[in-house]
């Protein structure tokens, strides 16, 4: 990755959103990426109450942002190639009847 840009995109759904989501952008050639589940971050911390003290204030307010799942697309033509699969690609899932949310996308 070094001496490359890249992008990253934040898509956000709901929790019930993240695997099929996720297949869908490995099934286009996105590898990688990073989850970021609301809930499963506040549920570690109800069962691990010693560690409150240790979580970064930072750490806490991204993990309390929406459901999302970011992936990163290099910023040249082939990323810009791969972004318009991706807008595609989260069409169809959309008209699946899955329950994965608005699939906003931020850049």
């Amino acid at each position: 990755m070094s001496g490359e840009n890249w992008l990253r995109v934040s898509i956000y759904t709901t929790p019930q959103g993240i695997e099929p989501l996720y297949a869908a952008v490995l099934g286009i050639g996105i590898e990688g990426a990073e989850i970021c589940d609301e809930g499963d971050f506040l549920n570690f911390l109800e069962n691990n109450r010693e560690m409150w003290d240790y979580v970064d204030d930072k750490v806490l307010k991204e993990k309390k942002a929406p459901t999302h799942l970011n992936v990163f697309i290099r910023d040249d033509e082939a990323g810009r190639q791969q972004l318009s699969k991706l807008y595609t690609c989260l069409e169809s899932l959309k008209n699946t009847g899955l329950d994965v949310g608005s699939l906003d996308i931020k850049i």
